[in-house]
């Protein structure tokens, strides 16, 4: 025979109060109309690069990325994701880490 455990009244007010938390958190990210808050989307073309070929401009949905590339640092990796790039590998891949 098992005996059961009851919970305390803190330990049910905390229990209900996540889930109001949980519930508001993810209501909010389903309803949000603009979901690109904060993000300036700058026009590559009227800014001026140092070195423009080692620039790599995603668009993204929410506005561009612009990627500074170090062939000082990695010439090889520099190269083989220019390769890629012009192969397009990244053609409708989801961007997701920064």
């Amino acid at each position: 025979m098992t005996k059961k455990i009851k919970q305390t009244v803190s330990e049910r007010v905390l229990l209900i109060f996540i889930i109001f938390l949980a519930i508001i958190f993810f209501g909010s990210l389903i309803t949000m109309k603009n979901k690109c808050l904060f993000v300036k989307n700058y026009d590559p073309k009227k800014i001026n690069f140092i070195n423009p070929n080692d620039i790599a401009i995603l668009n993204a949905y929410c506005g561009n990325v612009i990627i500074e590339l170090y062939p000082n640092i990695s010439p090889n990796s520099v190269e083989r994701f220019k390769m890629l790039i012009k192969s397009g590998e990244y053609n409708n891949v989801a961007f997701h880490r920064v």
